[in-house]
């Protein structure tokens, strides 16, 4: 269960991305926090997050690169349905 606080869903994928989904079209920092907290428990063996989220423009920031949805298929292949 999500914790009712928390407006998004962190998911470690099979590349080892930590992702975060949220609805907000800001990109902001603190959007990022589950992913610090992911970075810090996995120690070294985590690679940079990405938070998708409902903005225009794909930004670069310290704690995570921001991704609008419509960038998502950039940087993550869709899964065969084979």
């Amino acid at each position: 269960m999500i914790p009712r606080r928390s407006a998004g869903l962190t998911k470690e994928l099979s590349r080892g991305y930590p992702v975060e989904i949220k609805v907000s079209s800001t990109a902001k920092p603190e959007l990022a926090a589950s992913l610090v907290r992911w970075r810090t428990l996995a120690e070294d063996k985590a690679r940079p997050g990405y938070v998708v989220y409902g903005g225009g423009e794909r930004r670069e920031t310290t704690p995570a690169t921001f991704l609008p949805w419509a960038a998502v298929g950039e940087v993550f292949e869709p899964p065969s349905w084979r």
